[in-house]
């Protein structure tokens, strides 16, 4: 053979074997990274059935629809949005054709969205809750339910916590659509870093965790079962513990305003009860306050919101049906519910928290004259004294529901009233409700 033709022979050789190396070791790279990724995926799948439809209802009226999961063998997590009208639920495991029936709750954060329901103990794995906040930019995944046999795992990132109608969210790139809502997000580990939701923000859809910090917080309630009904209905056993209630106290960095509440208006002394207990409004601020008119709080987005976010928008999760009782009128320290318009709100149905204290202002003969005009009602003699010598808020007559009264600390609402606002007037400086406390 030529020498020279041996040669390039011997390389041709060579090269060969080099190219069919590579292409080796770039398919063993690729059998590895799909064996990897398939070793997560069954890793992941394992808690397939700890993820439950759960569907909600009134007696036998079907409510709403949603997902929880597994977070101990006899607890399930889901979004409370589910929950405030009914009286039992049922859950059914991912994967399975179990039906299991739920009449139990072991705490809720109205504010945050998140309830926790007590269950029969369930086989599946429980999943880990992520105890701290997560770095940027990690990797996020949840589950999606199987098409036939094919597990698919919907995969993203996490930017930042954003403060969404005044809640802090994880701000994530997997598309929760709304019938996912309720799905554990899950980090490269596993573990949950908060419940899949969606929210509309600056006109777009946007996707987010609701942080499993605030469901570790809930664990560290009492967890003593109680009837989902009590969710909407006190019982009446409460009712008439309720009713020997002396007062309640509003606490406040610039004192105390206590006040008592009607006994003749029962469902919105027992519901502003509840959500006292539940602390609902512990750290919420008076985020309208108008003088010579009304302070108000209880707005449920006000909690954690920054300086400049518009808040005010945001209740408990329900409304309460309109009870006007002529017996009760606008007059200074008087309590009400505000309420949606009534373009949007024919029923004047009530917010569910919200309340505002009035402090008002002396009106005039002629002014009291025009309102009756303007409103189409009419004021009594006792009426129109009160309004000309004590003050109050007569335009509010005959629109919303007044349900109690300031006792003792209108000099407290009255300094509330002389703050600084912004345009949407909210106090430039927060004034945040400490505490309230019952007094029997």
């Amino acid at each position: 053979m030529n020498k020279h033709l041996f040669i390039l022979t011997l390389l041709a050789i060579g090269l060969t074997f080099n190219a069919c190396n590579d292409t080796s070791k770039q398919e063993s790279k690729k059998t590895d990274k799909a064996s990897v990724q398939q070793k997560k995926k069954e890793s992941i799948g394992k808690y397939y059935s700890s993820v439950v439809d759960i569907t909600t209802y009134d007696k036998n009226r079907k409510l709403e629809k949603g997902i929880g999961f597994m977070i101990s063998p006899n607890t399930i997590v889901s979004t409370y949005r589910l929950f405030p009208h009914s009286t039992k639920a049922y859950i059914r495991p991912w994967g399975t054709n179990k039906k299991i029936e739920v009449t139990q709750y072991l705490a809720v954060d109205r504010i945050r969205n998140i309830i926790l329901l007590k269950v029969d103990t369930l086989s599946s794995p429980p999943f880990v809750l992520r105890k701290t906040a997560p770095r940027k930019n990690i990797v996020t995944r949840f589950m999606t339910k199987k098409r036939g046999k094919l597990l698919v795992i919907k995969k993203g990132k996490y930017y930042q916590v954003d403060t969404v109608r005044g809640n802090p969210y994880y701000h994530i790139s997997n598309q929760v659509h709304k019938f996912q809502q309720g799905v554990p997000v899950l980090d490269s580990n596993h573990k949950v870093i908060g419940i899949g939701v969606q929210y509309i923000v600056d006109y777009q859809t946007t996707y987010y965790a609701n942080p499993s910090t605030f469901i570790n917080n809930l664990l560290e309630q009492d967890l003593t079962p109680k009837d989902i009904t009590e969710l909407n209905n006190t019982p009446t056993a409460e009712q008439k513990r309720n009713a020997k209630i002396k007062k309640i106290i509003i606490s406040t960095k610039m004192g105390d305003i206590h006040i008592r509440l009607f006994n003749n208006m029962p469902q919105y002394r027992d519901n502003f009860v509840k959500l006292i207990k539940e602390g609902f409004y512990d750290k919420l601020l008076f985020h309208r306050v108008i003088e010579d008119f009304v302070i108000q709080s209880g707005a449920a987005d006000s909690r954690d919101a920054a300086w400049d976010d518009i808040v005010g928008w945001k209740g408990p999760g329900y409304t309460l049906p309109a009870h006007i009782n002529p017996k009760y009128y606008h007059k200074r320290g008087m309590i009400g519910s505000p309420r949606m318009p009534n373009d949007v709100n024919t029923d004047k149905r009530s917010d569910g928290g919200q309340f505002y204290i009035v402090q008002g202002r002396r009106y005039a003969d002629y002014e009291l004259d025009d309102i009756q005009k303007e409103n189409n009602i009419k004021f009594t003699s006792s009426q129109r004294r009160t309004y000309k010598t004590i003050g109050g808020a007569p335009t509010l007559d005959g629109e919303y529901t007044i349900f109690g009264q300031v006792v003792a600390g209108m000099g407290i609402v009255d300094k509330i009233a002389k703050q600084e606002v912004n345009n949407e007037w909210r106090p430039v400086k927060n004034i945040r409700i400490k505490k309230i406390s019952i007094m029997y």
